[in-house]
């Protein structure tokens, strides 16, 4: 089984009030979402961000209802960093208290043993301008562990108010590296609060991004043991990437994970950025001035909704046309 959770939602204008207080959009998003369910082996949830985001859940609650399978929320830890603010206790109890109540899944705060080689300010968070430093290995990974202790403490503590588990994140840079990583985290908090974990996240931040690197991350996944049955891919939205997954699961690889979800912002995106990825995989730019592959898309979004709504334009009586499409892929 596996798990589609799509993330930057506010991409997707859902998290506007405008749209999150209107009943016939709710209704509309709720029957799109129930339509996709269970569909190529595949649950639909969303993400948010609990540090920059804290609002989402209230939009979510109300545009989606119970219709999506489960609300993650992400640390924040990056746009931490990018707006230059340090990880004051204060903080992390603001983001984690959100987290605890708001969401199901909940990922930790983690240190990325890399360093960036570029000096233009306005590529720091891109990903090409970072590689990994082994020096900065075990410190990152003892840090991760001592947030992920403050997180677990916390989470305890709230008892049965407490609605989300926690997903410690894995980094590494070689399948040793991901072990190692995995052991000095468990180190850090006790083996009784171990059943506040949901499973284990497992990032490529530190390794790459290519076909290689995702065979890597699944054998890593593989080598760090039984007791966990479910395990979250970050940043994976590419179907090139999600093809050795795919492969190797059918064939063997990954019997104990029952679970596997993968979180993408790529095509939520694609509605700010003029991009749009049809039925057969095949990535398009649309790009901002009318042509004729609006046709193709228009006709492609009618049909991919059709198959798994039938009557969903007639229903609510939405008339899909190229203008609709203009304004919202264009010129949003």
């Amino acid at each position: 089984m596996f798990e589609y959770v799509a993330s930057g939602l506010s991409h997707t204008r859902v998290t506007l009030d405008r749209c999150s207080t209107d009943l016939d959009v709710q209704i509309i998003i709720q029957d799109l979402v129930s339509s996709i369910q269970d569909h190529y082996n595949h649950k639909f949830s969303v993400l948010y961000n609990a540090y920059a985001e804290s609002n989402f859940p209230i939009h979510f609650s109300r545009v989606f209802g119970n219709k999506v399978h489960t609300i993650h929320s992400d640390s924040g830890g990056l746009q931490v960093i990018t707006q230059g603010k340090q990880f004051t206790p204060e903080l992390k109890k603001q983001v984690y208290d959100n987290q605890a109540i708001n969401s199901d899944i909940a990922m930790s705060f983690d240190e990325i043993p890399v360093k960036t080689i570029s000096s233009n300010s306005a590529k720091v968070t891109a990903k090409n301008t970072k590689i990994f430093d082994p020096s900065l290995f075990e410190h990152c990974a003892r840090k991760s562990g001592q947030n992920l202790k403050e997180q677990v403490n916390l989470f305890w503590a709230k008892g049965d108010t407490r609605r989300a588990k926690i997903l410690p994140i894995i980094q590494g840079n070689s399948i040793d590296n991901y072990k190692l990583w995995h052991e000095l985290l468990l180190e850090s908090i006790e083996p009784e609060q171990y059943s506040i974990l949901g499973g284990r996240s497992i990032s490529t931040a530190a390794l790459g991004m290519g076909i290689k690197e995702e065979i890597e991350r699944i054998i890593a996944i593989e080598s760090l043991g039984k007791e966990f049955n479910y395990c979250h891919l970050l940043g994976l939205g590419s179907i090139q990437r999600f093809l050795p997954l795919l492969i190797l699961k059918q064939n063997g690889f990954l019997k104990h994970i029952s679970l596997i979800s993968y979180d993408s912002t790529t095509h939520t995106a694609n509605g700010s950025l003029g991009n749009y990825f049809c039925s057969s995989g095949r990535h398009i730019d649309v790009g901002k001035y009318r042509s004729p592959l609006l046709t193709f898309v228009t006709e492609d979004i009618f049909t991919n909704i059709n198959n798994f709504n039938p009557g969903f334009f007639t229903r609510y009586n939405i008339d899909l046309t190229e203008d609709l499409i203009y304004y919202i892929i264009c010129c949003p």
